[in-house]
């Protein structure tokens, strides 16, 4: 039969290997996604975003 201790054992094993997965995961997906600087440099735009200034977004609100 299964002892308390033994009960204890395999729930700690389910539990650091969810979240081992889960660390082993994020960092596969990390990698798969390249490097973070293809876009420009000088900012996070999205391409064909049109430069707007701070006073021009004020104006809108006005």
């Amino acid at each position: 039969m299964f002892s308390s201790r033994n009960i204890h054992f395999a729930i700690l094993g389910i539990i650091l290997g969810a979240t081992f997965g889960y660390i082993l995961a994020f960092y596969q997906v990390q990698a798969s996604m390249g490097p973070a600087g293809s876009r420009s440099a000088s900012s996070n735009l999205p391409n064909g975003h049109p430069n707007v200034t701070n006073e021009q977004v004020l104006a809108m609100f006005k």
